[in-house]
C-alpha cells in the first residue's frame, strides 16, 4: 500500500479514536527531511495543507516518525518502518 494511503488510514483511525480537527502534524525522516502541516475540514472533506518543509531533495528516507496533535492537546506518534508500512499508533495524551 502506498505511503499516502497508509497515512490516510492513520488519520481516519485518529479521528475515530476521538481526535478532533484540525490535526497538526510533523513528519520527520532519518535523513533530516521534514514536513509540518495540518489536516482540516474543507467544504466537503478533510484536506491537508503543508505549512513548512525542509530536506535534501525533498525525499523522505525510511523510517519516518509522524507526530499528530489536535486542538484539545491529544497527541499521537506513528512510525512508518523501512518497509513503508505503519506500526501501531501510540496515543500520548488526552
Amino acid at each position: 500500500m502506498p505511503l499516502s494511503e497508509e497515512l490516510g488510514q492513520c488519520i481516519e483511525a485518529l479521528l475515530n479514536d476521538g481526535f478532533e480537527l484540525p490535526l497538526y502534524f510533523t513528519c520527520m525522516a532519518v535523513n533530516g527531511t521534514m514536513i509540518y502541516g495540518r489536516y482540516a475540514l474543507g467544504d466537503e472533506e478533510v484536506g491537508g495543507e503543508i505549512l513548512a518543509s525542509y530536506g535534501p531533495d525533498d525525499a523522505f528516507a525510511l523510517p519516518i516518525n509522524i507526530i499528530f496533535v489536535d486542538h484539545t492537546g491529544k497527541a499521537a506518534r506513528v512510525v512508518f518502518g523501512e518497509d513503508g508500512t505503519s506500526e501501531e499508533i501510540q496515543v500520548f495524551a488526552e
